[in-house]
């Protein structure tokens, strides 16, 4: 069985200053793309979570997706993303945008619904942000839908860009050897790697969100049962022709000069809040469309500021 792979789409009412183009309209291209290539193939879509940028979006977003969404001959399926949800809580799914996709469109199921539509010998395993552990139905299953980056030691190496934010991924070596497919997303890059028998794949996000994203989107057709995969890229612009420099330039030096206020205020917050305060901003630095420049900045004074003693 074949089935299309897809990652943060993070769909979003708001158009970047540094964008030339409309990302908003853009967005709506890329998901009738998306339809048109699971159309074609007549296969399911398997969404790794952080379909929408925030937990609630207007209902104008909210029905365009859903109009789109209409015409897939096979429904989509998901897992929840930690944009998806209300402060990260699987438990307030019912107060999201996501959630009343999926109770009023039958062409978006969570991935647990998979089993039950096609009564076959498929049977997913699931990871959703906020969960504590993997849960599935029936038998034990050898394919797993998680949002959170599964990563391999080589990922987190000492030169890796999630070096800082371990806590946020979950090594493979503890999910090897339950699973033969392993699809998540989370982490805006695109890998794909075998450990000792166990296949990872990460699509990478649907759309470029941040400046720094240079990479062309791309969706995978993938077999479940051979694990033979095909990348399909997803019509992009260059990005020299929608992304404004001046804008982007403006923006670091604002954010820089904030980075100094904010680290004035760091240093005279009291010690039995700076740790949690610590945990939640690395947290933050991912979530949201901070240059890599400025990141690295607040990275680098805040790890001055610890070896100094200053933090603790």
């Amino acid at each position: 069985m074949e089935i299309l792979v897809v990652a943060d789409s993070h769909l979003t009412g708001r158009n970047p200053i540094a964008r030339l183009d409309d990302l908003v309209e853009l967005q709506f291209e890329k998901w009738k793309e998306i339809v048109h290539h699971a159309n074609y193939y007549d296969v399911p879509i398997i969404h790794a979570g952080d379909i929408f940028n925030v937990a609630v979006v207007a209902n104008s977003l909210l029905t365009r997706l859903g109009e789109i969404l209409n015409k897939l001959k096979q429904p989509l399926y998901f897992v929840w993303g930690n944009h998806d949800l209300q402060y990260h809580s699987p438990e307030m799914w019912d107060r999201t945008s996501l959630g009343v996709l999926w109770k009023n469109n039958n062409k978006v199921k969570h991935i647990s619904e998979f089993f039950m539509n096609y009564k076959a010998k498929i049977n997913w395993a699931w990871w959703d942000w906020g969960s504590d552990d993997i849960q599935w139905l029936g038998n034990p299953p050898k394919l797993l839908l998680s949002h959170k980056a599964i990563v391999n030691d080589k990922l987190t190496g000492t030169n890796s860009w999630i070096q800082n934010d371990r806590e946020f991924c979950h090594p493979i070596k503890e999910v090897h050897p339950k699973f033969k497919l392993v699809i998540c997303g989370h982490w805006h890059r695109t890998y794909n790697y075998n450990y000792q028998g166990t296949r990872v794949i990460n699509p990478g996000p649907m759309i470029r969100r941040t400046v720094d994203e240079w990479l062309k989107p791309s969706v995978i057709l993938l077999n479940i049962d051979t694990l033979i995969h095909k990348k399909i890229y997803l019509d992009t612009p260059d990005p020299e022709l929608i992304l404004s420099r001046t804008h982007i330039e403006q923006k670091i030096e604002t954010r820089t000069d904030n980075i100094v206020k904010f680290v004035d205020a760091l240093k005279i917050k009291k010690e039995s809040k700076k740790a949690s305060f610590m945990k939640n901003l690395f947290h933050n630095l991912d979530q949201h469309e901070i240059p890599p420049r400025v990141e690295k900045v607040i990275r680098e004074t805040v790890m001055r500021l610890i070896e100094k003693g200053q933090l603790k």
